[in-house]
């Protein structure tokens, strides 16, 4: 296989890319027809390398479409984009083999360290606890609280006790 270097890069980036050694870059042509304005095409038309124009295959698109779906990113993505990811898909495929690219995305599962209905302390915030809500809720009409938001959070002047403080 011939060494190869691609990169999936918007078409704004380019310019960016003038630094790098590459000789040409792959794109498909509604990428060019996307750029509007006249600075990045004059930027697109004085490249040190060749832009070449290519339409992936169609059972490329098909596979990278049905991915994107299976992830949820369909939604979010153009058809240019869909064009885009399917070459960059054959384009890999094609120069350093199928075996490194999977069909299915993987199954992952998010953690985090803090239970999802543990208390955030965010200051200026008041976030009541499901008690309080519900010990309001149960007041029959009253408006009766038992819980004060946390001023002691705030900061205090040198010297002042926080609101609630014993002998206050």
């Amino acid at each position: 296989r011939a060494p190869c270097q691609h990169r999936a890069r918007p078409a704004l980036a380019l310019p960016l890319l003038g630094g790098s050694s590459l000789r040409s870059v792959y794109t498909v042509p509604e990428v060019v027809a996307e750029i509007r304005d006249k600075a990045t095409r004059r930027r697109l038309a004085a490249l040190p390398y060749e832009l070449r124009f290519r339409r992936p295959r169609p059972d490329c698109v098909r596979l990278v479409t049905d991915f994107a779906r299976k992830t949820g990113d369909y939604p979010s993505l153009s058809a240019t984009d869909l064009q885009v990811l399917a070459l960059t898909y054959e384009l890999e495929a094609e120069t350093v083999g199928p075996e490194r690219l999977r069909r299915e995305p993987e199954d992952k599962v998010g953690s985090s360290l803090q239970h999802p209905e543990a208390p955030l302390h965010l200051a200026g915030f008041h976030l009541p606890s499901k008690d309080n809500v519900r010990h309001e809720q149960e007041g029959c009409g009253e408006r009766e609280r038992r819980w004060e938001p946390p001023l002691a959070l705030l900061p205090q002047p040198q010297g002042a006790q926080p609101p609630g403080a014993p002998g206050e």
